[in-house]
């Protein structure tokens, strides 16, 4: 998948757009487990605001404020200490067993998947 920071004008505020690397075949389907997981709400889960589709590329977004993506908080930060890391992976592995347990597929994990709340 791939994560993109966009400026949303009618709601003034900064989204992560993540999209699939490659259109689906069967855009509906995706679509359609796309807004089955955006129904699932989990403190461990970034809220879904939008899910959608522009010119065969679908889309889930949720909004910037929710957290920086691991990625950008371990460019910009030290790096977390053993008990950190541990209660990120713990966090990481209940929002995930959460979507399993609701059904939804969430595709692959990576850096960029992962939200750090700055609280």
């Amino acid at each position: 998948s791939m994560l993109w920071l966009a400026h949303d004008p009618q709601r003034g505020a900064e989204l992560h757009l993540l999209m699939p690397r490659q259109q689906p075949a069967d855009l509906e389907a995706w679509l359609r487990h796309a807004r089955h997981a955006a129904r699932l709400q989990h403190p461990q889960v970034a809220a879904v605001v939008e899910v959608g589709a522009e010119d065969r590329w679908p889309y889930v977004a949720s909004a910037r404020s929710q957290g920086v993506t691991l990625d950008e908080h371990l460019a910009a930060a030290e790096a977390p200490t053993p008990p950190q890391a541990a209660q990120w992976l713990a966090d990481l592995l209940q929002g995930l067993a959460f979507l399993h347990e609701g059904g939804a597929l969430h595709g692959d994990i990576g850096l960029h998947t992962v939200l750090i709340d700055p609280q």
